[in-house]
This record gives C-alpha cells, sequence and structure tokens, in this order.
C-alpha cells in the first residue's frame, strides 16, 4: 500500500512539476507578446496625443 501511495505522490509531483514548466513557458510568450504590443501601441497613443494637442491650439487660434 505505501509503495502504491508513494508511486501516486511521486507521479503527482512530477505531474504539477510539468504544469509549472509550461505556464512558466506560456508566462514567457506572454511577456514577450505583451512587449511586442506595447511598443506598437504606444507610438499610435503618443501621435493621437499630439494630433490632439495640434487641434486643440487650432480651435485656441480660430476662436481668439
Amino acid at each position: 500500500n505505501t509503495e502504491v501511495i508513494n508511486k501516486v505522490i511521486v507521479e503527482f509531483w512530477n505531474s504539477l512539476q510539468a504544469e509549472k514548466e509550461a505556464l512558466s513557458v506560456l508566462c514567457s510568450a506572454i511577456k514577450v507578446e505583451n512587449t511586442k504590443l506595447n511598443a506598437s501601441v504606444f507610438p499610435k497613443i503618443e501621435k493621437l496625443q499630439e494630433d490632439l494637442a495640434t487641434e486643440n491650439k487650432i480651435t485656441d487660434q480660430l476662436a481668439a
């Protein structure tokens, strides 16, 4: 009985280790994709902010 229980525990432990490794790989991939997304999105946000500032400046000049 003890041998069977120990075998089950070892198999379960190995399964958990494999899941931990798979999640670590997934987490790393998500971090890489997030970095790529940020690099793509932030310049567009900055451009929109610049465009809005220009539009506000023009609107203020027209209102004056």
